[in-house]
């Protein structure tokens, strides 16, 4: 048993198995790479988490603002629906995040006939950035009693 390609690529390969069997196999681990690598994310601070909205009977959103920290930052609309909002509730502004997300987009037919399109962006997973740490309290000079 061993590895057959790149570390990243993790195919799986036992000589013991028919060629059929190994190649399903392949195909699955392959798949799920590529799952993987199109996977969307936002990722910033959050600047505004809004309360639990109840839309109707059956439809409940979330909605969270994130500033992204590229060169030019972005504030992005990211909307957590039904069970997901309960999933922004350890979460307050100021916290580095990185959203996993989904684009839905809908088309709209208004009374006067016109076609209209929309977009959202759905979270469905976030997660604490890696390295974030609770901003340090300035200091001012009114306050500083050392003497250097």
């Amino acid at each position: 048993m061993g590895y057959k390609g790149s570390k990243e690529d993790r195919i799986f390969y036992d000589e013991t198995h028919n060629d059929e069997l190994k190649l399903e196999y392949q195909c699955k681990i392959l798949d799920n790479i590529n799952k993987q690598k199109n996977r969307m994310k936002v990722e910033g601070t959050i600047k505004v988490i809004n309360a639990t909205v109840k839309v109707s009977e059956k439809f409940s959103k979330r909605e969270v603002v994130v500033t992204t920290n590229d060169m030019y930052p972005q504030e992005i609309l990211v909307q957590f629906t039904q069970d997901g909002c309960a999933k922004l509730d350890g979460y307050k502004v100021g916290h580095q995040v990185a959203i996993d997300i989904n684009l839905r987009g809908r088309e709209w037919l208004s009374p006067q006939g016109q076609t209209k399109y929309f977009n959202t962006i759905e979270g469905w997973k976030i997660e604490r950035a890696v390295g974030d740490a609770p901003a340090p309290v300035p200091v001012s000079k009114e306050d500083d009693d050392l003497p250097f």
